[in-house]
């Protein structure tokens, strides 16, 4: 996939986890907004390959104290900047062995996260060829905290993807946050492929939590 907008994601280091580009609006937030961005952990604006044939669009990946556990290990700052540069095209969270893991041996969450709610899909494929998006890349302590911030200069770069995916016919399944997405990307609302989930809440991707045409749709997809 070639870009007009350029990868805002080139010179994260775990020093330095803030996009350039973004980095004016953060830093003009005002102490109660900016105090839930969890700023020593990369971050995550996608997963997997930007060339599969379905696009999830997400809420955005959440922080806790474990998560600070793996911070340090070589493994985690390797794999996270090689997702981030496209050099992996592998859904990070869907891959065996687990290659992130802390002092003890434990993975991180986000394995258990993604593997989870990709279950069903995994059972028909071991890994899925999706392309994750996050309606914001920084970890934050609570769902939805994101919300008050606003857009972001590097969303750019991913809305760009989801258009190109509008434009070449892709399934796109809606996974959390329906009305940001369609607020962000107005085309997503009248787009024939796009796939809802029966509850939001619970957002795992089964036959259960999806209409039957839109689950044959999306195995026929992946």
């Amino acid at each position: 996939m070639k870009h007009s907008v350029p990868n805002p994601w080139l010179n994260i280091t775990i020093n330095d986890t803030i996009a350039d580009c973004d980095k004016p609006l953060i830093a003009s937030l005002p102490s109660r907004k900016s105090s839930k961005i969890e700023k020593k952990t990369l971050p995550e604006p996608f997963h997997g390959n930007p060339d599969a044939p379905v696009y999830i669009l997400s809420g955005n990946p959440l922080a806790n104290a474990i998560d600070l556990n793996y911070i340090s290990t070589p493994a985690y700052q390797k794999e996270i900047k090689d997702e981030l540069l496209h050099i992996n095209t592998d859904f990070l969270w869907l891959r065996t062995p687990e290659t992130i893991v802390d002092a003890n041996g434990n993975p991180y969450p986000g394995y258990k996260y993604w593997k989870d709610r990709t279950r069903h899909l995994r059972a028909i494929k071991a890994m899925p060829n999706v392309f994750c998006i996050e309606a914001f890349p920084y970890h934050t302590l609570h769902v939805n905290d994101f919300m008050s911030i606003g857009a972001l200069p590097s969303d750019r770069y991913t809305n760009e993807m989801i258009e190109d995916a509008i434009d070449s016919g892709k399934t796109i399944v809606l996974m959390r946050c329906k009305s940001y997405w369609f607020k962000r990307v107005p085309r997503l609302e009248h787009y024939q492929k796009v796939l809802e989930l029966n509850s939001k809440q619970c957002a795992y991707l089964t036959p259960g939590n999806m209409s039957a045409t839109g689950w044959s749709e999306l195995v026929k997809s992946i």
